[in-house]
């Protein structure tokens, strides 16, 4: 824009409006163009005035009319488009999701069509199982209670006339009958006891047991229990103690069921105490409770074991545990009687420390508890040390009194002993009883003691101990015990030069003919099944060494042949020591119990002085020194025709014709039958 006047141009000054947008004019100065951008659609007059710097604006003015057309997007028809677009896109869009929604919702009602009818397929079928399950828990609870009833009534007519023998009421036995019918007796209370835990488990199961309970002295029951425990201790040689940090501790309960508890928990403690240990129990108050502690410096409790020891018929798989005999029923029926009286039961251990079990019963308020025992003085009990007289101190006086001692006979106890012992037993044939039941060795033992001396061990690798120390003449052993079973028993014998020459005679509970053929391919020589009669016992061991003594005997009497020339002039040259263990052996070519003890004493020699000699001049020890000599002793035997492979064997002092093919095989690289052939 411009001003039509040219005279003094410089000083001219203006201003515009824009109307439809400004209000107020808008001071330009000497700029002569105005710009305006993103005008909203409308009609707009642009208006300018001029003035010469005095101030004095013109009237006159140039409007100049501006129509801005709107956008497209920006016109109502668009508005009404878009408008229209957004209602048709809802609305196919709520169609759409209406039918997805329609979809699904038939899906979703045809599967669960479907899983309706499983589950109430899935139900019926849990219905006749839970029914079926039930009736079998019923079942077996009746069988339970029937079964043991019926073992009750014959445990009675044993368990009757057993103690009037015992006691001696009609008449005293011999001490040997006397330690038999005693072993006896502890068996059938044993299972006696054994019994009556199925019954209460079955009782418990039903909810047909309960409670006779009454306030009780909790204190009191649990020392008269611990008592119970004294001749176990002292024989055993375990320390046993009692401490009550209260003097009554009052609880609601049936005394007969808490005894039971309490008997369970010290039987477990002296089952698991070595010698030398100890079983402490403890009485106090906690919290409102009593609390019971029988805390035991036994074998412990692996961790992954602890929580299960109270599950039913559960029993921790270590040769520990495996040593001593139990059902898995007692301590799970502990926990639930304790449970019954509204208490707890609980257990913590660590192994090769010992564990402790805890009973916690509610005590009762002072005037609930009463006077359940006037006469006793008030005074509380300390430890209680177990001693030969076992006495109890009492803290306050200071006084002391002898505990009541009451027998009794606890699972894992000492074997029983036997009552007679020949004068001349030591130069009686050995036998060795390998059992890891006591009283099944103290049983054996009794059968074979008027014949025979018996030696013992608890299970198969003290029984391979005690048959190196002792080389007895027969070997009995049972298949089934800890560390090393029988069958392994069998082999390890058979594959030591010292023992292998040692009848064997397995008993097992296993009666398949797969099990006796293992025991016989182990090396054993004889396989007896249990129960087992004493008669047929005795009579097969004393068979099977008389054989071996009548075989030996035979080829004393029949001789050996001296070694020929020939075979001497072959022989490389030898030292003066081994020339005379050579003569010492073929001396006793024929005795099967020339061992290396009775070779050392031929060349006096102690047995180390002899191993060391022999270690050194021939890389051998004693044992394969007096096998070598045997076995090429039997080679020049056969060469020369003396006899068959079997009377070669057992003239050169094997009991054994597969250790004698086995040893000839080391030695020669061929069977002996092989020297016969090539002979031929």
């Amino acid at each position: 824009y411009t001003s039509p006047s040219f005279v003094s141009p410089a000083h001219l000054r203006f201003r515009y409006r824009l109307d439809g947008l400004h209000s107020d004019w808008i001071e330009a100065g000497t700029r002569r163009t105005a710009f305006f951008t993103n005008l909203p659609p409308g009609r707009y007059t642009f208006r300018v005035a001029v003035t010469r710097g005095d101030g004095t604006w013109t009237e006159a003015e140039a409007p100049l009319p501006i129509l801005v057309e709107p956008r497209a997007h920006e016109t109502g028809w668009f508005r009404v488009l878009l408008a229209l677009a957004l209602v048709l896109a809802a609305a196919g869009l709520w169609s759409w999701r209406a039918r997805l929604l329609r979809e699904r919702a038939r899906e979703l009602e045809r599967i669960v069509w479907e899983r309706t009818a499983e589950l109430e397929h899935e139900k019926e079928i849990t219905a006749r199982q839970a029914s079926a399950l039930a009736e079998l828990d019923r079942a077996k609870g009746r069988f339970f209670a029937n079964i043991t009833h019926e073992f009750r009534t014959p445990l009675t007519l044993i368990l009757g006339p057993l103690r009037d023998l015992t006691v001696g009421r009609h008449g005293l036995l011999p001490a040997a009958v006397h330690a038999q019918h005693e072993m006896m007796l502890r068996n059938a209370r044993r299972l006696l006891r054994l019994i009556n835990q199925v019954l209460d488990l079955a009782r418990l199961e039903s909810g047909g047991l309960t409670l006779d309970a009454a306030p009780r002295d909790l204190v009191e029951l649990a020392l008269a229990t611990t008592r119970s425990f004294t001749p176990l201790a002292e024989r055993r040689g375990i320390a046993l103690a009692f401490h009550a940090e209260e003097d009554r501790l009052v609880t609601n309960l049936e005394a007969e069921q808490i005894e039971k508890v309490l008997l369970n928990l010290l039987s477990n403690a002296f089952k698991f105490t070595e010698p030398g240990g100890r079983v402490e129990v403890t009485a106090a108050a906690q919290g409102g409770e009593a609390v019971i502690e029988v805390r035991d410096t036994g074998v412990g409790i692996e961790p992954g074991q602890l929580q299960r020891v109270f599950d039913r018929f559960y029993q921790a798989d270590t040769s520990a545990t495996r040593r001593h005999e139990g059902s898995g029923i007692g301590l799970s029926l502990a926990k639930e009687l304790v449970e019954l009286h509204g208490g707890t039961l609980s257990a913590r251990s660590q192994p090769g420390e010992g564990s402790t079990f805890t009973i916690r019963l509610p005590l009762l308020a002072a005037a609930e508890a009463g006077d359940t025992h006037p006469g006793r003085d008030g005074t509380s009990r300390a430890w209680v040390p177990l001693d030969s007289s076992m006495r109890i101190r009492n803290r306050d006086a200071g006084a002391a009194h002898p505990l009541v001692e009451r027998e009794l006979h606890a699972n894992g106890g000492d074997p029983v002993e036997a009552a007679v012992r020949e004068p001349d037993e030591a130069d009686r044939t050995t036998v060795l009883v390998v059992d890891d039941n006591a009283d099944i060795r103290a049983y054996v033992r009794v059968v074979l003691t008027p014949g025979f001396r018996v030696v013992e061990a608890a299970d198969g690798e003290e029984g391979l101990e005690r048959a190196r120390e002792a080389l007895p003449d027969l070997v009995l052993a049972d298949v089934m015990m800890p560390r090393l079973d029988g069958i392994g028993l069998a082999r390890a014998l058979r594959g030591d030069p010292a023992t292998d020459c040692i009848p064997v005679i397995l008993l097992t509970a296993r009666a398949e003919a797969g099990h006796e053929v293992e025991g016989h391919g182990a090396g054993a020589d004889d396989y007896i099944t249990k129960p087992f009669d004493s008669s047929v016992l005795e009579a097969r061991v004393a068979n099977l060494i008389a054989s071996r003594r009548r075989l030996r005997e035979r080829f004393r009497q029949e001789g050996v042949p001296a070694p020929t020339a020939a075979s001497a002039e072959a022989a490389p040259a030898r030292s003066e020591m081994e020339e005379q263990l050579r003569a010492a052996v073929e001396a006793n070519l024929t005795d099967p119990d020339f061992n290396p003890e009775a070779l050392a004493d031929a060349a006096d020699l102690s047995y180390q002085q002899l191993y060391r000699r022999l270690r050194e001049e021939l890389d051998a020890t004693p044992s394969q020194f007096i096998r070598t000599v045997r076995v090429e002793r039997a080679a020049e035997l056969l060469r020369d025709g003396a006899g068959s492979v079997t009377e070669v064997a057992y003239s050169v002092g094997f009991n054994s014709l597969s250790h004698f093919n086995r040893c000839f095989r080391e030695r020669f690289g061929a069977a002996p039958s092989e020297s016969l052939r090539t002979r031929a």
